[in-house]
Formats: C-alpha cells, structure tokens, sequence
C-alpha cells in the first residue's frame, strides 16, 4: 500500500513539474510534507481542468466529469475506512494522494467538491451577465483552492476565512484579465455582460478590439475590482505560519504583478496575453521573500525552474 501512495505522489509531483503555473513554481517554499499536499491539490486541480477543457465532446466531457467526481465524493467521504488501491490509472492515479493530503491535513473536502462544481460550470456557461454570477465561479475555480490550503499550510484561524476567499477572487479575476482574448477565441467571456453594456461594450467587441477609449475605461474598472480584493485578500498572510506565509508572499507578489501588468499594458490586452519575463519574476520572488523574512538556502533556489511560471 505504502508503494501505491508514493507513485500516487509522485504522478502529483510529474504534474506539477508540467504545468509550470504560476502557484505550483512556488511550491518548493514548503517543508516536504507540505510541498507533496500541494502536490496532490494541484494535480487534483489540474485534472479536473483537464477534463472540461478537453477536445471530447461536450457529452463525454461530462460524462468524464462526473465519473471522476463519483470516485473523489466516495473516496474523500469514506473516513478512513477503506485501504488505499492503486487499481486506477488516468485521471485517477492521483486518488491515493489525495485521500492522503486531505486526512493528514483535515482539509474539509466539500472544498474539492465545490472546485468541481465550479469546472462544471464551464460544460454549460460560457459567459455571465452580472458580477454576482461570475464571483460565484471565482469562489468555486479559485477561493476554495485557498480554503483548502489553510489548513495544509497549518493555519486553524477562522480570521483567515473571509481573506483568503478575497484573494482567491483576486487570483481568478487577474486570470480573466490576463486570459480575455483567449478565452474570447475559445467562445467564453468572463467579464459580466451587464457591465460591459454599460460601458457602451458587446463581447464581440473583444476580437475587433474597437472603441479603445470604453474598453480602455472599463479595463480600469475591472481592475481596480481585482485591486479591492487583493487589499482585502493581502491579509491572509497575517495568520499564517512562516513557512505558508512564504509561499503565500510569493503567490500573492506574483498575482499583483500580472495585475499591474495588465493595468499599464491597457487595451493591449486585447490583443495578446499578459506575461512576465523570467527577470521580472525574479525580482518580484527575491522582494517577497526577503519581505518575508526568508534566507535563501543557495541559488539554486531562484533558478528558471523554480521561478519561472507560465
């Protein structure tokens, strides 16, 4: 059984190495207990991503999901009462670990039970009219994300509720913002409808990237949004241990830099993707870390692959 679970974490650890994002780079911050939880949280993350946004048809693609979802609900709700199985392969290969993380931590698993409901949204929505409806996709792609990493990173203090939920809508809202133009050519418009409206916009306009003057006003608009629940969000460091606090510094400084990016490049991003450069990233982590108080153990620890995120 031990076998079963080391290569369940190590087909987490594949994935993360994979994807390069940027929250999975700041995951060598950890302690090693910790990194390997991560581990598994991301690559569940991932995979359930993976499935809606696969070239299935939409029927399959629900199909996937739901089976997936069926064996995470059985296996996250079972209390302990069933030994691990590695019998599984594809997207369930990371079960074992999962199952692992979440009892050893005592994340609550209705967290990666909402994380699915909010994938699932993206199988039947493909945009949102108004703020509510979208903050109600952010809490579930993104602030239950951070809801389960509280507990991993040791924090039991329920005054880190409400700003971590901030920072996963601040998380997610930069995400659209980086992402409009691709998920416009992928058929998806995240911005609310209604607001656009109001600034005189359509979500076709996205593609023409005409009437620079409203789009450039509503930008800011969606921008300062974002900037209001990193303010509120920022605070969640306050009551973590050192060692969360790090990873936090570092995945929060990242966030606010592609924010920032996206606030001088303007209407740009219309037209292309917002990324930082590998220099960039490198100063925004030695900033963060030394803020936080971290000693860096050798260079080694700021060398492309650990630094550099998509």
């Amino acid at each position: 059984m031990k076998n079963d679970l080391e290569t369940s974490y190590r087909h987490c650890r594949a994935v993360v190495r994979r994807a390069s994002s940027n929250l999975a780079s700041t995951f060598w911050l950890l302690p090693a207990e910790q990194r390997r939880g991560m581990d598994a949280l991301y690559a569940f993350a991932r995979q359930a991503d993976d499935l809606t946004d696969s070239d299935e048809p939409p029927e399959i693609r629900q199909q996937q999901l739901a089976a997936f979802r069926r064996a995470i609900s059985i296996r996250l709700t079972a209390h302990g009462s069933e030994p691990f199985s590695f019998e599984h392969r594809g997207p369930l290969a990371l079960l074992p670990a999962l199952e692992d993380t979440v009892r050893r931590f005592e994340i609550p698993p209705e967290h990666l039970l909402e994380l699915l409901d909010g994938v699932e949204m993206d199988l039947h929505q493909s945009s949102y009219a108004t703020f509510d409806e979208l903050r109600t996709y952010c809490y579930r792609v993104a602030s239950v994300v951070g809801l389960a990493c509280l507990p991993l990173w040791g924090c039991r203090d329920a005054r880190a509720t409400k700003p971590a939920i901030d920072c996963g809508l601040a998380f997610q809202l930069t995400n659209i913002l980086r992402d409009i133009r691709e998920d416009a050519e992928r058929g998806r418009v995240y911005l609310p409808s209604k607001e656009m409206t109001r600034f005189g916009l359509q979500p076709a306009d996205i593609l023409e990237c005409e009437n620079t003057q409203a789009w450039g006003e509503f930008l800011q608009f969606q921008v300062a949004r974002a900037e209001s629940f990193f303010a509120s969000g920022a605070t969640t460091s306050r009551f973590l241990p050192p060692a969360g606090q790090r990873v936090f510094d570092l995945m929060l400084a990242r966030y606010q830099a592609i924010l920032a990016e996206v606030k001088r490049r303007g209407i740009d991003v219309l037209r292309e993707r917002v990324q930082l450069s590998y220099p960039h990233k490198l100063m925004i982590a030695a900033k963060a870390l030394l803020g936080s108080g971290r000693v860096f153990a050798s260079k080694s620890e700021l060398s492309p692959t650990n630094v550099a995120a998509k």
